[in-house]
């Protein structure tokens, strides 16, 4: 289960709306609806000639930027809440006689606001956390299915809407089962994670590497074209197969690529192509490499042998 399915509908929906906003846009938006809020409660204060209790409005914008920007973005806001409510109150009623009344005023707004701010941000930081455990494979360190479908869903829409090319590797162990019953499964736990380690030491720091379930692991490359998808798929399939007879293990890979020279019309059909790119191998001499460019149409022919499995998140 998704974590964000613990948290109200209104917070995941704002998590989701809010995707890749700069910090100083969120501050914007807060600071100009605490202005707001300020403006209206000058406003009622002068109508009715008594001070509305407006610190209900006020924690509506420090709320959602702690939430979004985090807890120091937040902070500036209920500084400025804080600031906003006692001038707007003031200026209103203007019959203050007491001096103290006015730092009295904005230290109290203050404890409150800051609090507000404090407890927006620790409940953004939690959701953070489990959204990132949530997207990690444990035995691995590397992402999950999860995690990978949601990365190649967001760079297909991207290509989608500023072309460039794309490539994908699809790695599965060779004989992997051999190795958990022959060797028991913390063996083969420890052959995943020196395929995964191998894959992330050979592959740049923007590609998303992942491993789907089983002994099969993906990794996405934006940018990359026909040549570097090439380079890279050896470069892989060259340190996996060093790093695995270093450790003792008499297991190979075989590995299928795919390239995108535009954006392909959905995650499965990515995801796909690489699939089959790698079935080539296997149904071959295995321990080896398939590289595929997709054309129209887009995927090669299936094998009519086996059922094709997309993987899927979970």
């Amino acid at each position: 289960m998704d974590p964000q399915t613990s948290f109200p509908l209104g917070q995941r929906a704002i998590l989701n709306w809010t995707q890749g906003w700069p910090t100083h846009l969120v501050v914007g938006l807060g600071l100009v609806a605490t202005a707001a809020v300020g403006a209206a409660d000058y406003g009622v204060a002068r109508l009715l000639g008594y001070d509305f209790v407006a610190t209900g409005f006020y924690l509506v914008p420090i709320g959602f930027v702690a939430f979004v920007g985090g807890t120091r973005s937040g902070m500036v806001i209920a500084l400025a809440a804080a600031l906003t409510e006692t001038i707007a109150t003031y200026a209103a009623l203007v019959d203050v006689t007491n001096i103290w009344a006015v730092p009295i005023s904005i230290v109290l707004e203050l404890v409150v606001f800051v609090a507000a701010a404090y407890s927006q941000g620790a409940i953004r930081r939690f959701v953070e956390r489990e959204r990132h455990l949530s997207r990690q494979d444990a035995v691995s360190g590397l992402v999950n299915s999860l995690g990978f479908r949601e990365a190649a869903g967001w760079e297909v829409a991207r290509a989608r809407r500023f072309p460039q090319v794309v490539s994908l590797i699809y790695l599965d162990v060779d004989d992997f089962k051999a190795v958990n019953d022959g060797q028991g499964h913390a063996r083969g736990d420890e052959v995943l994670w020196i395929v995964g380690r191998a894959m992330k030491e050979s592959l740049r720091e923007s590609d998303v590497v992942a491993r789907l379930g089983g002994d099969e692991f993906a990794a996405l490359m934006p940018g990359t074209d026909e040549e570097g998808c090439r380079a890279a798929t050896a470069r892989v399939h060259v340190a996996i197969t060093r790093d695995l007879a270093k450790a003792g293990f008499a297991v190979t890979v075989s590995l299928g690529a795919a390239t995108f020279p535009s954006a392909p019309e959905t995650v499965d059909e990515l995801i796909g192509a690489g699939d089959e790119a790698m079935y080539t191998v296997k149904r071959g001499s295995k321990n080896g490499v398939h590289h595929f460019v997709a054309t129209s149409p887009r995927l090669p022919p299936p094998d009519p042998t086996r059922e094709r499995r997309i993987v899927s998140p979970g």
